[in-house]
């Protein structure tokens, strides 16, 4: 027993102590709103020097993300706290069943758009490839770019701008990441209508208050990492053939799903809410 606890202290006192940066902690909302900023800037400074086809921008502004956000999780030691932890240690495994159900339920919304109109062949036939350097090459690079977006937009929204406006309760702190990062998406590379955005910005806010609920729940972010690079990978895999995809009725149908799973989300967050009060007055009783 005493050798079990030694090596328990032992390791607690090899963990570094966390360095968060002043603007973190005494101004959540200011450092929230300044990381929002910082994306979107990001990425319209690096496209206009880059002056290359949205794709490549895509790869190259993400790498720079991955490796600013990389550096300052590494620095301020920080992945723990951030969601970046073992397996072993994420709680609630059964909501993993629920994040599969809002894939399917979005898959189900594309193929309803676009039974019967894009097959194998129009999609390869769309990239100009073969089909070999389609399956083997084109496939696999799209996978790592969406890969890349959603570990950056996870990181960036469900993990700093989460982690700091936890302070203000899970709910609200849900909220106003969700929010930024519904903002967020109305810069994008590729020109929408303006009423198009707004759809896109709400699409984003809703199905961004679901995941930080599964994020705050599971107190993992690789769950909701893995599951928005799964959803931005369908949804530009055939939007760029079946522009109905990003269309008033697309936008609409998938809105209609995530209000569900947003108000899943607002469960979950209340029943948790609900519990922690629970626990506080037993203890003071």
């Amino acid at each position: 027993m005493e050798h079990k606890l030694s090596a328990q202290n032992s390791l607690s006192n090899n963990r570094q102590k966390p360095r968060l940066p002043g603007l973190f902690v005494r101004y959540p909302v200011i450092f929230a709103i300044l990381l929002l900023l910082i994306y979107v800037g990001g990425i319209q400074i690096v496209a206009i020097f880059l002056k290359t086809p949205s794709f490549v921008d895509g790869l190259v502004i993400y790498t720079i993300f991955i490796l600013l956000l990389v550096g300052f999780l590494s620095w301020s030691h920080l992945w723990h706290e951030f969601g970046f932890r073992p397996l072993k240690q994420w709680q609630q495994l059964k909501l993993l069943l629920l994040l599969l159900l809002f894939l399917v339920s979005s898959a189900g919304s594309t193929i309803l758009l676009i039974h019967g109109q894009v097959t194998l062949a129009t999609l390869v036939h769309g990239t100009g490839l073969p089909t070999g350097a389609y399956l083997l090459i084109y496939l696999p690079i799209l996978l790592l770019y969406t890969a890349m977006i959603g570990f950056t937009e996870e990181t960036i929204f469900r993990g700093l701008a989460l982690h700091a406006l936890l302070r203000f309760g899970w709910i609200r702190a849900a909220l106003f990441s969700s929010l930024l990062f519904g903002l967020a998406h109305l810069n994008m590379l590729v020109p929408y209508p303006p009423q198009i955005l707004a759809l896109r910005a709400l699409d984003a806010f809703l199905f961004g208050f679901f995941f930080a609920a599964i994020r705050l729940q599971m107190k993992t972010i690789w769950p909701t990492i893995l599951a928005h690079t799964l959803f931005d990978f369908s949804l530009t895999l055939f939007s760029s053939l079946h522009p109905a995809l990003y269309s008033l009725p697309g936008n609409s149908l998938r809105i209609i799903i995530e209000l569900a799973f947003a108000c899943v989300g607002i469960y979950l967050l209340q029943k948790q809410g609900n519990l922690l009060e629970h626990n506080v007055s037993t203890t003071k009783n």
